[in-house]
């Protein structure tokens, strides 16, 4: 292995010859030996995360947001198909009006 040169801002020491090259640069431009490459905060085993944004906390806050929302309006869909299906099957809307008071009437003496 050769000895490296002082390496500058912005600049890296190939650690087999010694070139100076870029600092983001991934293989030596003189001897095309790839770089070593460095253990990250995931590929190191430690277990560490990476901090979250602010940015990707406000992302992950609007979609459970949008999710309860959802959740809030397929409940009320769900309840307006149900009373659409009364409607339908008691022939009218003082029909279906009628059934319900029944129903009420019947849970009242329960």
């Amino acid at each position: 292995m050769a000895k490296t040169k002082a390496s500058k801002r912005g600049k890296k020491a190939c650690p087999n010859c010694g070139a100076l090259n870029a600092a983001r640069q991934k293989v030596c431009t003189k001897c095309q030996k790839p770089f070593p490459v460095k253990a990250t905060a995931s590929s190191n085993g430690s277990g560490k995360q990476k901090k979250t944004t602010r940015k990707a906390r406000r992302n992950v806050m609007a979609l459970s947001d949008a999710k309860r929302r959802f959740k809030t309006a397929s409940v009320m869909f769900s309840k307006i198909d149900a009373g659409l299906v009364l409607v339908q099957r008691a022939g009218s809307l003082d029909e279906a009006y009628q059934v319900l008071q029944t129903i009420e009437r019947i849970r009242g003496k329960e």
